[in-house]
């Protein structure tokens, strides 16, 4: 973690942030860097909200053109994956790194999906929102929270140098 720290990196969002510069930098530090991105980039992954299905979903293959950029790219058929092909920006690891999936596990926060019909009350300045209609049939039995502050996570611990170890632990600033 101190290593980490003193080449710039004291979350997972900056070890996500990183650039080639950083990262040769941070290679010279610690050797391990681009597996520590691999499960930095891997448990983002994990933990992106994925949209859910809605009513009207069979509207999902109309396009809206929207603003400057969505209308060159519908005029000219150059799709935004090509455009971020064009203007990507290395990591200095490129895919070198492994994410261990022994050694990591992964809680992610969630939001509660669309619903109708629910039961809501405020507790303790938190809102609670109680059950509700998923679908046209299907009743929700689950309960959410709004917390604000919004967690920040650290890399607590790191392996010893000159093991065979990699075992890193993350901690949260909230329970």
């Amino acid at each position: 973690r101190l290593a980490l720290e003193s080449v710039g990196y004291n979350t997972l969002g900056d070890i996500l942030d990183t650039t080639a510069d950083k990262t040769a930098e941070a290679l010279d530090v610690v050797p391990e860097f681009c597996d520590i991105l691999a499960d930095v980039q891997e448990i983002m992954e994990r933990c992106k909200v994925k949209p859910v299905t809605y009513d009207g979903e069979f509207f999902e293959d109309v396009h809206i053109v929207e603003g400057d950029a969505a209308a060159e790219e519908w005029t000219s058929g150059v799709t935004q994956e090509e455009l971020d092909a064009a203007n990507f920006v290395s990591d200095g690891c490129d895919g070198a790194g492994e994410f261990d999936r022994d050694h990591v596990d992964v809680v992610c926060r969630w939001s509660p999906v669309a619903k109708r019909n629910v039961a809501s009350t405020v507790l303790n300045d938190k809102v609670y929102i109680f059950g509700g209609y998923n679908s046209y049939d299907n009743f929700g039995e689950d309960v959410w929270y709004r917390d604000e502050h919004k967690p920040r996570t650290f890399i607590t611990g790191k392996p010893p140098d000159g093991t065979s170890d990699t075992v890193f632990v993350y901690a949260c600033d909230e329970p």
